[in-house]
């Protein structure tokens, strides 16, 4: 079965999640989609749910006051992150933060390098979306800390998973899906999916990272999936300029797929390596 076969189906969700418990949306969440919601989200209000966690205060001014941001002064209360950020784009940073606290504890990778990882990605995607002049910035960071959620499941479920995960490095053949499709009968994009869809992501995110391995699934032809291949776009060459910068190589899938991605994005080569040149920049400032 393709990833884009996908369904809800109650019995091949069982099937597919080998399992794994996909984990409820906590209450701080639906509090804040509940004030998003509304016509006129109250920013006060949205502050103020923030501040009574330490934790996810933390979160909100690490994130805005990150490189990736260049705000000339540093910001230092929740509420004044919140009217520089707005409604839409703390509840990202907080859906981040509470996904990072709930999918913790024993696991047999670094989950903590890992979520770096995911933010790292996130404010790639955001950087390239601003080039490129997308809307909707909000998604592609959302879809950057979400697309391999996954792999932290799997890493707490499986004593082997890290032994699969060298697997997958060391060949150029099967991506790292495939790979664990072969070991567990499921996948990180296939678990992220389930989760993304759990948490009411948007439906483009969730289908992108359901099928952001699956290369004959990557970019669909009809003009009125233009906004999900701008995401798949986005997020599969953030992925390979962060693993550029920090295994000093492309990702093996990037020779099939970048110039759909080029052509998606309206890019030329030259525009890729200016932009990879920046993003490299400021992650080493970001460290």
């Amino acid at each position: 079965m393709s990833a884009a076969q996908i369904d809800l189906d109650k019995s091949h969700i069982e099937k597919v999640l080998s399992g794994i418990s996909i984990p409820p949306q906590p209450k701080i969440l639906q509090e804040l989609q509940a004030e998003r919601k509304r016509g006129f989200p109250n920013l006060t209000n949205v502050a103020n749910l923030i501040s009574k966690d330490v934790g996810l205060s933390a979160a909100v001014l690490k994130t805005i006051n990150s490189p990736f941001y260049g705000l000339a002064q540093k910001v230092n209360s929740i509420q004044q992150a919140v009217m520089l950020l707005g409604a839409d784009k703390i509840l990202i940073i907080v859906t981040a933060s509470v996904l990072r606290e709930t999918i913790r504890g024993k696991a047999s990778i670094n989950l903590d390098r890992f979520w770096n990882r995911a933010t790292d990605v996130a404010n790639i995607c955001m950087s390239i979306a601003r080039h490129c002049r997308l809307d909707n910035i909000d998604d592609v960071y959302a879809l950057g800390l979400f697309h391999d959620s996954g792999v932290a499941m799997l890493a707490r479920k499986y004593d082997n998973y890290k032994e699969v995960q060298t697997e997958s490095n060391a060949t150029q053949e099967r991506s790292l899906a495939q790979v664990e499709d072969e070991y567990f009968n499921t996948n990180h994009a296939t678990i992220g999916f389930y989760l993304s869809k759990s948490w009411f992501l948007p439906d483009e995110i969730v289908e992108v990272i359901r099928d952001h391995h699956d290369l004959k699934q990557l970019f669909q032809n009809d003009e009125k999936y233009h906004r999900r291949n701008d995401l798949m776009a986005v997020l599969r060459m953030a992925s390979n300029i962060f693993h550029a910068y920090d295994r000093v190589s492309a990702e093996p899938e990037w020779a099939q797929i970048r110039d759909e991605v080029f052509d998606q994005l309206g890019l030329s080569e030259s525009e890729y390596a200016d932009i990879e040149l920046d993003i490299h920049d400021a992650l080493s400032k970001n460290r």
